[in-house]
């Protein structure tokens, strides 16, 4: 029993180390959930800007799809979340709208579209789509292209931005993105043609219950911040 009951008590101490740790600011915990569309770079300067203020940070991120989210925010795994619509999901969270985009063309240098200066919709009846299956909009997405006779239901299907970027290089296909995704690495076509479809990402958190100091201070600068390069006018 002896070194069973050490471990309890070491864990313990450790515990009450950490907590007094936590208290006084020397370690900072900040838990946040990302929807699957939502960069990590977007949220990096603020995580940058918490380290000013705690000696040790220590960050929790969790991703997933919109139901995911909202479970991680309904169980206490995450205390913030940033994704664009996670519907009717929980009557207990708390919205933030941080900005709201559209969509845009993108096309990889393989493609034989690639050198063109500009492309229109019409140019693009024939190609094969790339679509991810993980995001909050695929839905709101696939029935404006239906709507435009894109043939959706014989689109690639990807489950990643990684896969996507892996389909898109050699001209596998052509797909349509948020515009923030321009800012992380991925490249816009020269498209005439902009999608009538927007999305507004926003700050999500839980009614009534308590937050870290990390989890307020970042909440304060996210909702502070200034969004407008992301922004459609």
């Amino acid at each position: 029993m002896q070194p069973l009951l050490q471990q309890c008590y070491d864990s313990a101490l450790g515990a009450r180390s950490l907590a007094s740790s936590i208290k006084s600011g020397e370690v900072g915990s900040l838990r946040i959930a990302l929807s699957a569309t939502i960069e990590t770079a977007l949220l990096m300067p603020y995580v940058l800007e918490l380290r000013k203020h705690f000696q040790r940070l220590e960050v929790k991120l969790l991703r997933g799809t919109a139901a995911q989210v909202a479970e991680f925010m309904k169980s206490g795994s995450a205390e913030l979340a940033i994704a664009s619509s996670l519907g009717n999901t929980w009557d207990r969270l708390d919205t933030w709208p941080l900005f709201t985009e559209g969509f845009v063309l993108l096309i990889g240098s393989g493609h034989h579209l690639a050198g063109c200066n500009s492309i229109q919709l019409s140019d693009l009846r024939g190609e094969a789509l790339i679509m991810r299956t993980d995001r909050e909009d695929f839905e709101s997405l696939a029935n404006m292209l239906r709507s435009q006779d894109f043939a959706v239901d014989r689109a690639h299907e990807v489950p990643s931005e990684h896969d996507l970027e892996v389909f898109l290089e050699p001209g596998l296909g052509v797909a349509f993105a948020p515009q923030s995704v321009l800012f992380f690495g991925l490249r816009e076509a020269s498209s005439r043609h902009r999608l009538d479809l927007r999305r507004t990402v926003s700050l999500y958190g839980v009614a009534g219950r308590e937050r870290t100091p990390v989890a307020n201070m970042i909440m304060k600068m996210l909702r502070a911040a200034d969004w407008s390069r992301y922004a459609t006018a």
